[in-house]
């Protein structure tokens, strides 16, 4: 069974997440003409953890974490759970991959954009987002929590600087820096209508929230805040690193303010625009370090104290909040009309991090590495969705390979869009899969992941099914790993298939930053004689690179390293000797 059955024949693309859609009255499986009857799309509802590992919480691994929790288990229990899902290394990429449909390397830089500067966000001119197409298609949007894309800081009109980044220190007092004006390249011009962030979740400075763009703060409420501990209202506040922020801030109050903004949101829209559906994106900071859980949860139910550390009581608040969001839905009647998806960013925090693997809690429970690393502890994410109205199947489990970026056709199809040409270029539609998992036509077999470490690639991986192909630039080697056999990617068996490894390396071409596809291509000309030409990356790179990768769009996805421009900074010195590296892979090198 399928909701949108007709659509679903037709566009063939679709998108998801942490999702919440809206089902109607009146309406059965049987009936075969169900999507075209629909008196609204539904809403969409996205909880988005941070450094959640699969071993953190339900449904994956047996006596891996130790913390209760009921929410997430009835979550997993109602809803459909995904056991090979995969993010990028590290938060910032992620947000970028999940909002995009692409690759991280396809936004402003590869390695991410974090903070505020004084030039641009992650993504590139002309590249839309979920938020846009769903807002073009009726919806209401909003996003609340960690923003993490960068943007640009407003400044006065005489302001001239040579930077790109400002100190974040002084960010909100800097000289210049105009906060009676909203910053330029936020979630509104993304395409979130509403929103309520802090730029980089609770980790780093400004120490404040940005309402729809604009500073939530009066200026002389902004203190300078030392790394250390203070005792605030809700509990004990973090601060890891120097800075400005409100004298109010609280770390321990931040996912209960960011829950209760979602929503406020969605009551208000429920109020003044009933038949209008949303798009709630609820970006967490649970449980980034420094973990700051509060001393009680907004029902009375207390939190900090309640297991053995921080991090662990960070855990019980993330399945609190969970808890919150449906109950909260419940009580508005939106309950069984929405479709809720819960992931991370990245995989789990290491042992030596949380300290929480002494008392038997194992973040990514099996799996190699950790959050900022290539292996699947690093890249392995926990993904559920539920839906009561759209009766996706209850405490049922998927194994086929999905990325946080085919979220974008997988909702998208689910509500009946049509992504518009070249954009979520590396994204799947697996919204059949969910509700069947026979339906594997059109499903992912390769997916890329990247590290970057000091600026420049270190790492890359590429899966091809349960195979999966780690290339190290920090010391010239190639790794191969059957995930079916060996989750735990501990025995190489790339000499047992060098066919395979060429393969791959063939596939990391194709996908990857830091490497031309090589042949020739087919590209629009204007010359009246014909209509189109080849050209290869080799003519590319002889002279004029610049103007000719500005001059044939169809080269930026065939020469990615020849057409990176200022990108090629953060490409590996040897990562684009393609002879050295066949010879790696082939175990020749």
């Amino acid at each position: 069974f399928h909701p949108f059955p007709t659509i679903m024949r037709i566009n063939a693309k679709v998108c998801s997440l942490l999702l919440i859609l809206t089902t109607f009255e009146n309406s059965s499986a049987e009936d075969p003409d169900y999507s075209t009857r629909l008196e609204k799309k539904p809403n969409i509802l996205v909880l988005f953890a941070d450094d959640v590992g699969t071993g953190d919480v339900p449904g994956y691994f047996q006596r891996s974490g130790i913390v209760d929790m009921p929410n997430l288990q009835k979550l997993v229990d109602e809803g459909v759970t995904f056991t090979d899902a995969h993010s990028t290394p590290l938060c910032a990429p992620s947000r970028y991959v999940f909002l995009s449909g692409n690759y991280q390397h396809r936004g402003q830089r590869y390695p991410g954009l974090w903070n505020l500067n004084y030039k641009m966000n992650q993504f590139k001119p002309g590249q839309l987002s979920l938020p846009s197409i769903l807002q073009d298609n009726g919806y209401d949007t909003g996003i609340f929590g960690k923003w993490h894309l960068g943007g640009k800081i407003p400044t006065e009109s005489n302001f001239k600087s040579g930077k790109f980044y400002a100190s974040k220190n002084s960010l909100l007092k800097e000289s210049g820096h105009d906060w009676s004006k909203p910053i330029e390249q936020g979630p509104w011009d993304i395409g979130f209508k509403t929103s309520v962030i802090t730029t980089g979740g609770i980790q780093s400075p400004p120490y404040a929230f940005f309402r729809n763009g604009m500073l939530d703060v009066e200026m002389d409420e902004i203190v300078t805040w030392t790394t250390g501990n203070y005792s605030m209202n809700e509990g004990v506040s973090y601060i890891k690193t120097d800075g400005e922020g409100t004298i109010e801030w609280d770390s321990s109050a931040y996912n209960m303010i960011v829950a209760n903004e979602t929503l406020s949101y969605i009551e208000t829209l429920q109020e003044e625009e009933p038949d209008k559906p949303f798009f709630a994106y609820l970006a967490m900071s649970a449980v980034h370090i420094p973990n700051s859980p509060p001393d009680t949860f907004l029902d009375g139910s207390p939190v900090a104290g309640q297991y053995q550390n921080n991090h662990l009581d960070a855990l019980l608040e993330l399945d609190k909040i969970v808890g919150h969001m449906s109950n909260s839905l419940d009580e508005l009647g939106l309950l069984e009309d929405t479709i809720i998806l819960f992931t991370s960013d990245n995989g789990g925090l290491n042992g030596l991090t949380t300290f929480s693997d002494q008392y038997g809690h194992y973040s990514n429970g099996p799996l190699r590495g950790s959050k900022g690393e290539i292996y699947e502890g690093g890249i392995r994410v926990p993904f559920t969705i539920k839906w009561e109205g759209g009766k996706i199947p209850k405490g049922e489990k998927r194994s086929n390979l999905i990325g946080l970026n085919d979220i974008f056709r997988t909702i998208c199809g689910l509500v009946g869009i049509n992504v518009p040409q070249g954009q979520a270029v590396d994204s799947k539609d697996f919204s059949r899969y969910i509700y069947n998992e026979k339906s594997t036509y059109g499903l992912r077999k390769y997916l890329g992941a990247w590290v970057y470490f000091d600026s420049r690639l270190q790492f890359e991986s590429m899966r091809y099914n349960e195979m999966k192909l780690v290339r190290s630039y920090q010391n010239s080697t190639a790794e191969l790993f059957n995930l079916t056999a060996d989750p735990s990617e501990t025995r190489d068996v790339s000499s047992q298939h060098s066919d395979l490894v060429v393969k791959m390396f063939q596939r990391i071409r194709i996908d990857g930053p830091c490497h031309d596809k090589g042949g020739h291509f087919r590209v629009k000309t204007e010359r009246k004689a014909r209509t189109f030409r080849y050209i290869s990356c080799y003519w590319i790179r002889q002279k004029r690179t610049e103007k000719r990768c500005a001059k044939f769009p169809e080269a930026e996805n065939h020469c990615h390293y020849s057409c990176a421009g200022r990108n090629k900074q953060y490409c590996a010195k040897d990562a684009y000797d393609d002879q050295k590296l066949f010879k790696i892979f082939t175990n020749t090198y």
